[in-house]
C-alpha cells in the first residue's frame, strides 16, 4: 500500500504581515514617547515654578529686607536661596531645565525695590505650553509678567519687566491673548517682576 501524501499548511507570518505589525508597533511607541515627553516637560516646568517661587521667597527675605535689590546677581541668589532641581547652578549662572540662562536682575540704585527673573531663551527654546505654564504659575504673586521672543523681545532694565507682550501689567491688568502671542514667538522668554 502506498501512503498518500498530505499537503501540510505551513504556520507562520509572511514578510508583509511582519512589516505591518512592526509599523503599527512603531506608531504606537512614537505616540507613547511623545505623550511621555510632554508629561515630563510639564512636570519639569511645574517643578521649576515651585523652585523659583521658593527661591524668590528666600531672595525677598535675605536680599530685599534691605529695601533694595541693587547689585543682585545669580551668584548672590544661589548663595541665599540654593539653586534646586530642576534648575541648575553652573558655577556662574542659574539655568532652567532646558539649559537657558535665567537672569536675576535687581533694580538700579535709587529705583523702586524690584527685580526680574527670566525663564526660557534660545539655548533650547521652551515649548508654547511650558511658556504659558511657567508664566501662569506666577500670575497671583508677580507685580508684572511679560512674554516675548525673537520677534518681540522683552526687557529687564533696572529690575523692571517691559517690552514684549504684557501678560500682567504693573497695574494688575491680565491679557491672556498677549500670553498666547508671546509664547508663540520664536525662542520665548518669560520675565517675572517681583518686589
Amino acid at each position: 500500500m502506498k501512503k498518500g501524501f498530505k499537503k501540510q499548511s505551513m504556520a507562520g507570518f509572511t514578510l508583509i504581515e511582519i512589516m505591518i505589525a512592526l509599523a503599527i508597533t512603531g506608531v504606537g511607541t512614537a505616540i507613547v514617547l511623545a505623550y511621555q515627553s510632554n508629561a515630563s516637560t510639564g512636570q519639569d516646568t511645574q517643578n521649576a515654578v515651585n523652585t523659583v517661587q521658593t527661591m524668590m521667597g528666600k531672595t525677598h527675605s535675605y536680599i530685599g529686607s534691605s529695601g533694595t535689590y541693587f547689585g543682585m546677581s545669580a551668584a548672590m541668589v544661589n548663595t541665599v536661596a540654593s539653586t534646586l532641581s530642576p534648575l541648575v547652578w553652573d558655577g556662574t549662572n542659574i539655568r532652567d531645565p532646558n539649559g537657558n540662562i535665567m537672569n536675576w536682575i535687581g533694580n538700579a540704585s535709587g529705583a523702586a525695590a524690584s527685580y526680574v527673573v527670566t525663564y526660557g531663551g534660545a539655548t533650547k527654546p521652551i515649548t508654547k505650553e511650558a511658556c504659558a505654564q511657567f508664566a501662569s504659575g506666577f500670575l497671583q504673586g508677580a507685580d508684572a509678567i511679560y512674554v516675548g521672543g525673537t520677534t518681540t523681545p522683552v526687557t529687564t532694565t533696572n529690575g523692571i519687566a517691559g517690552a514684549g507682550n504684557a501678560y500682567k501689567t504693573a497695574l494688575g491688568v491680565v491679557n491672556a491673548a498677549n500670553l498666547a502671542t508671546g509664547c508663540a514667538d520664536t525662542s520665548p522668554v518669560v520675565v517675572i517682576q517681583m518686589h
